[in-house]
C-alpha cells in the first residue's frame, strides 16, 4: 500500500501490513516492482509531473491488483477522470478508520472474487525484470528450457518466465494448449496444418512427437468439435 503516515497509523491499528510509502509516481513503481504489494491506496495529488491518476493507469496496465483512491478533491472533474481508470473503490478525506477498513474489505472481496468468476484469457508474468499482461490468445508456441518456459506470441516480442510446461499447462486446462513433445506445447488457435511429424501454426513449423498425435487430436475435437 502507497499512502501516507497518518494512513499507515490507522492501517496498522486494522491489522493490515504496510510495505511501503511512496510521494512521488517513480518511487511507487520502484515499490510495486520489488515489493509484494496486494492492494494500493493512491492520494490523486502526487508529488512531481505524474498524478496518482497516473499510477493508477500503470497499474491497471501492468498488474492484476486492486487499487483505492484517497483524496482531499471531490470535485466532479477528478472524479470523472479517476472514474475512467476504474478503481475498486474512492474515500474522501478526511474519512473514519471505520471507513477505510470497509472500503479495503469491500474493494478486495469485489476485485478478487470478480477475478476468480470471469474466463481469465491473459495472466500477469514478470520477464526481464518487468511485469508483461500475456493475453493467452497471443500465445502460438512454448518451449521449455530447464526451469524456464520461452513463449512465442503472434505479433509481438518473445517473453521468458520462470516454471515448467506441465505446471503451466495444467493451471490453463480450459484453453487449447496441447504438448507436442515433451519440452514443447502449442496453440491450437494457431493450427492451420498437420504434417506426418509436424505443425504448422501461421508460418512456424514445428516438429511433433508420434506419441502425442493422440492427444493433439482429441484436444482438437474437445475445443473446435471437428
Amino acid at each position: 500500500m502507497i499512502i501516507s503516515e497518518s494512513v499507515k497509523q490507522s492501517l496498522l491499528k486494522l491489522n493490515y501490513d504496510v510495505v511501503g510509502i511512496a510521494s512521488k509516481y517513480i518511487h511507487a513503481l520502484e515499490m510495486l516492482e520489488s515489493l509484494e504489494v496486494n492492494l494500493v491506496l493512491i492520494d490523486i495529488n502526487l508529488n512531481g509531473l505524474k498524478s496518482g491518476i497516473d499510477l493508477a493507469k500503470h497499474i491497471q496496465d501492468n498488474y492484476n491488483i486492486p487499487f483505492i483512491y484517497v483524496t482531499a478533491n471531490n470535485d466532479s472533474l477528478t472524479f470523472e477522470k479517476a472514474k475512467n481508470t476504474r478503481p475498486s473503490g474512492y474515500l474522501v478525506k478526511p474519512f473514519s478508520e471505520e471507513n477505510l477498513h470497509s472500503a479495503i474489505e469491500v474493494a478486495s472481496f469485489n476485485f478478487f472474487n470478480r477475478e476468480s468468476l470471469k474466463d481469465e484469457d491473459f495472466l500477469f508474468v514478470k520477464s526481464g525484470g518487468v511485469n508483461v499482461k500475456l493475453y493467452l490468445h497471443q500465445i502460438v508456441y512454448i518451449q521449455s528450457k530447464q526451469n524456464y518456459l520461452f513463449i512465442e506470441r503472434f505479433n509481438k516480442p518473445s517473453v521468458s518466465i520462470r516454471g515448467t510446461l506441465s505446471e503451466f499447462l495444467e493451471s490453463k486446462k480450459s484453453f487449447p494448449l496441447v504438448k507436442v513433445s515433451r519440452s514443447s506445447a502449442v496453440n491450437l488457435q494457431h493450427l492451420v496444418e498437420v504434417g506426418s511429424s509436424h505443425l504448422k501454426l501461421g508460418n512456424i513449423q514445428i516438429e511433433y512427437s508420434n506419441s502425442y498425435k493422440k492427444e493433439i487430436t482429441e484436444r482438437w475435437k474437445n475445443f473446435f468439435g471437428e
